[in-house]
């Protein structure tokens, strides 16, 4: 068992993720080495390892260098753990050095998963940032947005999902 393995099975509190944060840095070979973790072969430590790189975009150039590889496992881990915290880092670090490609298939995702109301809450609260963030380098994605969130407000249950989408309206 590796040292990061180590920190991320040794408990499930914020303690826990400053720990692996600071054991990380800045070094490649151990951010790598966490984002391989995503695919773990226990849950546990996937699902640890994910809550970490949602926290990881604040003192690494997380998407400029992973972007690609954090798009896919937003999209294709069957975890929503996963999902949510691939989706923070979506929501909170600069979008203006995802590649085109990505980005325009993150808009894509973004679009559905907001609009699956079998995701997550929290998921489709990011996706609205996401989309949000967008939509600020687009006037064109701004108007797109309105018009997607209109509707969605009217028929919308969630609280949180409310109060994202006013702010946006």
């Amino acid at each position: 068992m590796t040292q990061l393995e180590e920190i991320l099975l040794s408990s499930g509190s914020k303690r826990m993720v400053t720990q692996a944060l600071f054991y990380i840095s800045d070094d490649e070979s151990r951010v790598k080495e966490l984002l391989n973790l995503l695919d773990a072969k226990t849950d546990k430590l996937a699902m640890r390892a994910a809550w970490v790189t949602s926290w990881l975009y604040e003192q690494y150039p997380l998407i400029e260098k992973h972007g690609d590889f954090l798009f896919q496992t937003f999209i294709s881990t069957p975890h929503s753990s996963i999902r949510r915290s691939m989706g923070r880092v979506f929501a909170f670090s600069s979008l203006l050095v995802v590649t085109e490609n990505v980005l325009s298939k993150l808009i894509d995702t973004s679009y559905t998963f907001l609009m699956d109301r079998k995701q997550p809450i929290v998921v489709r609260v990011y996706c609205i940032q996401i989309l949000e963030k967008v939509a600020k380098l687009n006037n064109e994605l701004n108007e797109e947005l309105r018009h997607t969130l209109l509707p969605l407000a009217n028929d919308e249950q969630s609280a949180a999902i409310l109060s994202k989408i006013s702010h946006q309206l």
